[in-house]
């Protein structure tokens, strides 16, 4: 993916980010429109196999986006970026199953 379309796709992003968390705004419509337009532009520009993990990511975004607009206070928003930064710094343990067993953990890198 170019430089100018992965420029594309952070905007996309980042829209599609804004228009969850004024989703009671009044400015929502306009966000919608640009947020289709940003989805509009990307389908223009990549095949169907590059749009699916940018897909992916606008899903990410938006759980991300959900969960920080329903922190209730300063704390807990501190506490979910606490473990977004370990999540992003691949210090999170993700459990191992094998038969529906826990057997062992790897980091989420």
């Amino acid at each position: 993916m170019s430089t100018g379309e992965q420029k594309h796709v952070v905007n996309f992003l980042l829209t599609q980010m804004t228009y969850t968390l004024l989703a009671k705004s009044p400015v929502k419509d306009a966000m919608s429109k640009a947020a289709t337009r940003h989805q509009d532009r990307l389908r223009a520009m990549l095949t169907k196999e590059e749009l699916e993990p940018i897909w992916a990511m606008r899903d990410t975004v938006v759980l991300l986006a959900q969960k920080l607009a329903g922190c209730q206070d300063v704390e807990s928003l501190q506490h979910s970026h606490a473990y977004i930064r370990a999540l992003v710094d691949g210090e999170v343990m993700v459990a191992v199953e094998e038969a529906g067993a826990v057997v062992g953990y790897e980091t989420n890198r």
